[in-house]
């Protein structure tokens, strides 16, 4: 969502890893 988008911009291997996860759910 928005918020782990905002955190991943500071972040983008969190970033990574959620758009990963997303792609997979």
């Amino acid at each position: 969502n928005l918020v782990r988008l905002s955190i991943g911009l500071e972040n983008p291997e969190d970033l990574e890893a959620d758009l990963l996860q997303a792609l997979q759910n």
